[in-house]
């Protein structure tokens, strides 16, 4: 529909010509040649010379027509390359490596650990190539290791006021019982 070329042709991408309304029946596939799905896509967009989304340097794409994922990915990332890490996990590794998970294959989300991921600070290296569930993932980024942390009573862990009160809850319904 015109509706999501409008808004690409009034600032997100190219300018000149017809806006890009041009590419509406010029082309439905993506030229990017590592581009997994080149005619899976709302919509297409042509690059001229005038492209400028994202404060990026289009014109080594000039000529090519981009799929919307190849679009953003350029957009966001200044480069068509997509980071492994993001592809969608086999229905076999959708299974946590850590040797003490409890639950290694319940999880909603289990996230690939490689060479750039830095969460919370971390140092991840020893864990490069494992998957994690998102608890353990959650887990590693909080505390720097597997293990629980250690000083949850003595307000120790970042949680402010609210953990504040649940802590206070817990002891309470303990003392009674509850």
């Amino acid at each position: 529909g015109q509706g999501a070329l409008a808004g690409w042709s009034r600032g997100a991408g190219a300018r000149g010509g017809s806006g890009g309304m041009q590419q509406q029946g010029r082309t439905n596939s993506c030229t990017n040649p590592k581009c997994t799905q080149p005619k899976e896509s709302r919509c297409f967009y042509p690059i001229d010379v005038q492209s400028k989304a994202g404060g990026r340097d289009w014109s080594p794409l000039h000529g090519f027509v981009l799929c919307e994922a190849c679009y953003e990915q350029f957009r966001r990332r200044g480069t068509l390359e997509r980071c492994h890490k993001k592809r969608p996990l086999t229905e076999k590794e959708r299974k946590c490596t850590n040797e003490g998970c409890e639950s290694p294959s319940l999880s909603g989300q289990f996230i690939r650990i490689d060479a750039e991921t830095a969460a919370g600070g971390r140092d991840w290296s020893s864990l490069v190539g494992q998957i994690l569930c998102e608890a353990c993932y959650k887990r590693f980024q909080r505390n720097g290791s597997f293990k629980a942390a250690q000083n949850r009573r003595a307000g120790a862990r970042v949680g402010g006021a609210a953990a504040e009160q649940a802590s206070k809850r817990k002891k309470k319904g303990g003392e009674n019982g509850v």
